[in-house]
């Protein structure tokens, strides 16, 4: 290479790096600032209201996980137990009554599921194992002698 070629390239190389160093002082700050104004506004904020957990929900209000789970599980939201818990904690009102009361759709929902449910069960009727030509076997002695007469390997294990 020339000395000419190589002073361009020096010179270029130079300037990306003044250039680059200067953006890296000017770029981020701002944006650095917003970041960690942001993190102390979050920070503030979370200490003033904890995170809505079942865990804290339980501790908050003396109420057993299991219980809350099981409302959870129901469609009630966290957001709504904490309503019903303090709801039930001021007015002595069962959890359940307060959050049927103040969401009524998860109790529709949960009745009409039920009488799919015995519709259901309604429709269907038992096997009649005789019309299928399934032998059914209740003596144990016969049950011992059909089993000794299976091959080996279609025996199931004895315990």
């Amino acid at each position: 290479m020339t000395f000419t070629r190589i002073k361009k390239w020096a010179s270029l190389l130079l300037a990306s790096a003044m250039l680059g160093g200067v953006m890296a002082t000017i770029g981020p700050a701002p944006a650095m600032q917003a970041a960690q104004a942001a993190q102390v506004e979050t920070s503030d904020t979370s200490a003033q209201t904890p995170a809505l957990t079942i865990e804290w929900l339980s501790q908050q209000f003396e109420v057993p996980i299991d219980v809350l789970t099981q409302q959870l599980n129901q469609g009630y939201t966290l957001p709504e137990l904490h309503d019903a818990l303090s709801e039930a904690e001021a007015t002595g009102l069962a959890l359940t009554d307060i959050l049927q009361k103040n969401n009524p759709a998860i109790k529709e929902k949960q009745d009409e599921l039920a009488e799919q449910l015995q519709e259901t069960l309604q429709g269907q009727t038992p096997l009649d194992y005789e019309a299928l030509g399934v032998p059914v076997i209740t003596d144990p002695e016969e049950i011992a002698e059909v089993m000794e007469q299976l091959p080996k390997q279609r025996r199931p294990a004895r315990t």
